[in-house]
Order: structure tokens, then sequence, then C-alpha cells
């Protein structure tokens, strides 16, 4: 018979103590709130769900009841910083897919910012429930969704992902509900179920009529920028393009993709308040990883060597290529958040509204305007450009900004660009 452990209130207790108690699975009292990040995607719906059911044991109390809330994943690493999960519980407060800590699937299990499976994996994982038979459409499912970007990704799937997916599918949802309510003698709860699916594809088809209505807008303000100087990861006939829409549309990237070729092997989308965000074509083979690396480090370099400006010497950030090509957040430039497997580049999204935008007309508030942004994306995208000035010397496999002798300043150089250190790495060797 296996013996309850006793458990720990975590209300106002070090974060040492938590962390203790999570790695020996020691049950863990005083939870009163789950908060995940604002708008959340089904992943945290799911592992929200999964703690309900199944998270009395680790911590009591939570299926009697909970205030559930939405909190600022900014905010938290702002006022938290690594510590975060540790430190809301020490508060009573749960944080599911934000906070970081062992139910953030945006770090790993070293805690490092690293997209790994999904936030409803993690529940399962802490909860001793990854491998209950009743569970596996859902987590399977769920970790494909969640990696994949949204549904439409199961198109072409076949075998157990497919299967999997057909269980959360609205029809197969409908069927399910009315079993269930015939197995509980709820019959009466019918109609007030059927209005509720109603409604659900009611959205459905609001939804596609406002997509209907977007496109022609969205693709007729659109820029589009030839990058001819770009290697292509696969056989291409057609010139590999990046395309710049300045929209607030949640539908923009979607009706640009829908609507494109394969020249089309990035979107760079800029909204008003000054927020932007990078879509690549990296899933498709279209644009190689190392570049979408490219442009992340690029981007960052620009945000340090803007926000050092103002700063004393002791306290500057550090602008080491190791450090900013990595996935998630970098110290110092945490505005972005960089999705590798994905190759999406983020300042601020839906589910992190309150990020500062970084794109505006005034230096002093912000590192890029728009016409900086775009030259950036595209010197780290084109990754055969080199400057006018020292053109002959980098094609050629040398790096002219490292002789001393010429006291040459090269701005690709503080890019942290893959092209630059294959070729001093070539110099040295």
């Amino acid at each position: 018979m296996e013996t309850q452990q006793e458990g720990l209130k975590v209300s106002g207790t070090s974060t040492g103590r938590i962390r203790h108690a999570v790695k020996n699975g020691q049950p863990l009292l005083g939870v009163t709130h789950i908060a995940t990040h604002e708008w959340p995607h089904l992943d945290e719906i799911a592992a929200l769900t999964l703690l309900t059911i199944y998270g009395e044991k680790a911590f009591p109390g939570i299926s009697s009841g909970f205030k559930l809330s939405s909190v600022s994943s900014y905010q938290i690493r702002k006022s938290y910083g690594e510590d975060a999960w540790y430190e809301l519980l020490s508060e009573g407060i749960l944080t599911i897919g934000t906070g970081g800590g062992p139910l953030d699937d945006h770090y790993d299990d070293q805690g490092e910012a690293h997209k790994q499976g999904s936030s409803t994996g993690r529940v399962a994982y802490f909860l001793g429930i990854e491998n209950e038979p009743e569970v596996k459409h859902l987590l399977r499912y769920v970790d494909h969704e969640d990696n994949n970007g949204d549904s439409h990704s199961l198109t072409g799937t076949s075998g157990e992902t497919a299967r999997s997916a057909q269980f959360f599918m609205l029809a197969t949802a409908i069927k399910t509900t009315w079993r269930m309510m015939r197995q509980e003698k709820k019959e009466k709860e019918l109609i007030g179920k059927v209005e509720h699916f109603m409604n659900m594809i009611k959205m459905h088809i609001l939804d596609q009529r406002a997509f209907i209505e977007e496109t022609g807008k969205i693709l007729s303000t659109i820029q589009k920028i030839p990058l001819p100087l770009m290697t292509p990861s696969s056989e291409r006939i057609t010139t590999p393009t990046l395309v710049v829409t300045r929209s607030n549309s949640e539908r923009a990237s979607a009706i640009i993709r829908a609507n494109s070729g394969k020249d089309v092997v990035a979107i760079l989308q800029i909204r008003s308040n000054g927020q932007f965000c990078l879509f690549s074509a990296n899933k498709s083979g279209e644009v190689k990883i190392s570049q979408i690396d490219d442009v992340v480090k690029a981007l960052r370099s620009e945000i340090i060597k803007w926000k050092n400006k103002n700063l004393p010497a002791a306290e500057r950030i550090r602008n080491d290529w190791q450090e900013t090509r990595k996935e998630g957040y970098h110290p110092g430039t945490d505005e972005l958040y960089y999705f590798r497997e994905g190759g999406m580049i983020f300042n601020g999204s839906l589910t992190q509204p309150d990020v500062p935008g970084l794109v505006g007309e005034n230096v002093k508030k912000f590192p890029f305007n728009e016409e900086i942004l775009i030259d950036i994306v595209t010197i780290a995208l084109e990754d055969r450009y080199w400057p006018k000035e020292s053109h002959v010397e980098c094609s050629s496999g040398k790096c002219p900004a490292s002789d001393p002798e010429k006291n040459y300043r090269c701005n690709f150089f503080s890019m942290g660009l893959y092209r630059c250190y294959t070729n001093r790495k070539g110099m040295k060797s």
C-alpha cells in the first residue's frame, strides 16, 4: 500500500524549500489560484483540465475549487526572473504554460528557454499520468497541434497522430457529448448543448467571412522584397521573397501564406503599436534555420547597441553570438521571443500583448524604424550579401574587420552573422 507523503504548505515558503519538495514529489498545499498566459491555446486549456481531474494528489484541495486567472508573461519575467514559478507558488499561485518551471513548455528540463513538448504533456508527466490509456489521444493530439502552429498542420498526417486528432474534431466532440449525456441522464440539457455547438459553428463561419473580406485589403498593401542573394535550401525557380505587411490583423500572415507561392520565404508583420513578428518558411524547407538564427542575432545586436547607449560601462549588455542566437528570451532583449523550431520571432503576440513595441520613428524610444528593421531582416536573410566596400575580401572568405591595422569597423560583423563567423573561422584554420 502506497504511503501518502506529508504535504508542504507553499504559502510564504522559500523557493529552495519548494524546489526540494517538487523534486521529491511532495504534495503542495495551499494553491488557491491557477494562472496561464493571456488568450490561452488549446494546450493550456487541456493542461488546466488535467489538473482539475488528476491533480488532487500533487495539489491537495485543487479539485474542490480554485480561482482561475490569466497573467502577463512579460511582467512575470520582469518581476520574478528565473524563479518565477517557485516564487508564485509561495504566493499560492500555480502557473501553467508561463512563468518557467516544470509546467511551462517554453523551457526545457534544465530551465533553458527552449520550446519542448506541450504544457499538457508537462502536467501529465508531473502528475504521473503520462502513460494512462485514457489520456493518450489527448496528449498526442495537443503535442502535435501545439508544435505545428494550427490544426491544419494535421493535413496529410496518418497513423496514430491522425487517429488521435479524430477524437477532438467537432463531429466527434458532438457525438461524445451526446453519449456522455445519455450515460449521465442529462437529456434535459440537450437543447442548451445544441445551442452551444451552434454558436461554435457560427463563430467558424463568421471567421471565414472575415478572412475572405480581409484578403483583398491585406494583399493590396503588402510590400514584396526580392532576396536574390539568399542561398535557397532547395531547388528553386523563382527569386526568394520577403513579404512585409503593415497591419494589425490577426489573419494577415495566414492570408499571405494562403495566397503565396514558394517564393515567399518569410513574412514580416509590423503593427501600429510598434510590435512586429517574423514568420519563416523553414518547415517547408524554403529557408534554413541558420538564416533565421542570423535574423534574431542581428535584431538582438541592434537592440543591445541601442540600450547600451544609455547604460554605464559596468551595466552594459554583452553581445555574445552564442547567447543572442538562442531560442526563447535573451537577457537584456526580452522584448523578443524566438521560437526556433517554428522559425518565428515575436516582439509581442496575442498571448503577450503588453510587450513594448520596438518599432517607431523616435530614435530615443525605439531601436528600429520600419526602414532599419526591414534592412536588418533583409541583410540577415541574404547570406551572400556583403558590404560594398569590403565585398571582394568578404566574398573570398576573408574578414577585413579582423585585421587591426585596417581599423575597419564592420556593422555586419557586430550582428553575429554566420557568414562572418565562417570567414573568421576559415582564416584561423
